[in-house]
């Protein structure tokens, strides 16, 4: 079995494995799951951490790892006016369910009851197959990667209650 512990540095050899997860898989810190090649895995990060897709991670035993997206059963919400598009977010948001945020479009996970009110503001909406991320909320902490500015103390991270 393969132990993932740690984020790859960006000047680390290219990935050799992926790991394809879920956006709901990629918010968990420790998961059981399997390679792309077959190969049993253990995720045990920080807590808190959310991967996103196209980070890197190492194996126990020296390889670098591509967290990858996988597809989902998602909605996706179109209108053709801007507004009606962001009040479907808003009708999103007002029910917590996680919700990307496009170019002309929205990304939800497949809900038949949230697909019927979409429907009813006017929005057109398609079932779809596609990677998803999610915003994460202005209270998201997670990990993060840190640049020179940060590593001077010039960066911010923001932390709930963070004041000074």
């Amino acid at each position: 079995m393969i132990l993932l512990t740690s984020f790859a540095d960006a000047d680390a050899p290219q990935a050799v494995l992926t790991l394809s997860l879920t956006w709901q898989e990629r918010a968990y810190s420790r998961l059981q799951s399997r390679l792309s090649s077959g190969d049993a895995v253990i995720l045990m990060l920080p807590h808190g951490t959310h991967l996103q897709d196209g980070d890197r991670l190492w194996s126990d035993d020296g390889r670098v790892v591509q967290v990858e997206a996988a597809l989902e059963s998602l909605l996706r919400v179109e209108a053709d006016d801007p507004r009606l598009l962001l009040r479907a977010a808003y009708h999103v948001g007002n029910r917590h369910a996680p919700l990307q945020v496009g170019e002309g479009f929205l990304l939800l996970p497949e809900d038949e009851l949230l697909a019927a009110l979409l429907r009813q503001l006017g929005c057109r909406v398609t079932a779809v197959r596609a990677p998803f991320e999610a915003e994460r909320g202005a209270y998201a902490g997670g990990h993060h990667h840190h640049d020179e500015d940060e590593e001077e103390g010039k960066g911010h991270t923001p932390h709930i209650h963070a004041f000074g």
